[in-house]
Parts: structure tokens; C-alpha cells; sequence
């Protein structure tokens, strides 16, 4: 069985819907906002043996996502979403997430952001939330 423990400070991190199958998730308060993470398992991998672009970038959707939603204090949905792949994950890395705000408008926010494991930067984010007023 994969072992998913994160690292110390990280607290599991409630998913609902699609996000189930990212995670589990993590989440742990930082100086300047949320770090996610997450361990790649088996089921991260694409066939050539490293994460698949599709998971890391769901991964980094959820986390820049809910990111926007912690700021704007509303529920909120993805415009853009821009992703370079920098580096390979592999079976067992413990990756984070985290993202800056960039600009804010009354209903939408720029974000930046990035997935890392250790010293590697293995995705770069650019995105675009919509503000869902009620």
C-alpha cells in the first residue's frame, strides 16, 4: 500500500467531487497564504513512468483554486488555466502547491503559481478565476 503521510504541519485536507480522485490533499497555513500538498502514487503516473501533465495540472487547479476561494471568500471557477511542465514527478515525491494573487477585480483574480518537489520546480501556473456572487 502507498504510503501518503505528509510531511509534518501538513493536515488532510477535505475534497469532494473530482477532487477525490487528485489526492488525498493536504493543506498547511503558511506566512503568506496555503501550501498543498500531495504524494505521487501509482495512479499519478502516466506510461512513461513519471506524473502525468493531467494530474499534476488538476492538482495545481485545485490548489490555485481554492487558493482564490480562501482570498475572495466566495465560491469561485476557473477561467484560464496556462501550465508549463518544468520537471518529472515520480512514485513516492511529495509534491506542493501554492499560488500568489496578482491582481483583483470586483469579480475576477489573476493568480500565479507553481508545483514543486524539494528544489525542482515540476509545473508553473498562470490562471483565472471567476468570482461567483450569489
Amino acid at each position: 500500500m502507498q504510503d501518503h503521510a505528509p510531511p509534518e504541519g501538513f493536515q488532510p485536507f477535505d475534497t469532494t467531487g473530482f477532487s477525490t480522485h487528485i489526492g488525498p490533499l493536504f493543506g498547511r497555513r503558511a506566512a503568506d497564504g496555503w501550501v498543498f500538498g500531495l504524494r505521487l502514487a501509482p495512479q499519478h503516473m502516466n506510461n512513461g513512468g513519471v506524473a502525468h501533465g493531467g494530474a499534476l495540472t488538476a492538482f495545481a487547479d485545485n490548489c490555485l483554486g481554492e487558493t482564490v476561494y480562501r482570498a475572495a471568500k466566495a465560491p469561485c471557477t476557473t477561467i484560464t488555466l496556462t501550465v508549463s511542465f518544468v520537471a518529472p514527478g515520480r512514485v513516492g515525491d511529495w509534491v506542493e502547491c501554492a499560488g500568489t494573487i496578482t491582481r483583483a477585480t470586483a469579480s475576477l483574480v489573476f493568480i500565479s503559481g507553481r508545483v514543486w518537489c524539494e528544489d525542482r520546480s515540476l509545473l508553473d501556473a498562470q490562471g483565472i478565476w471567476k468570482i461567483l456572487r450569489r
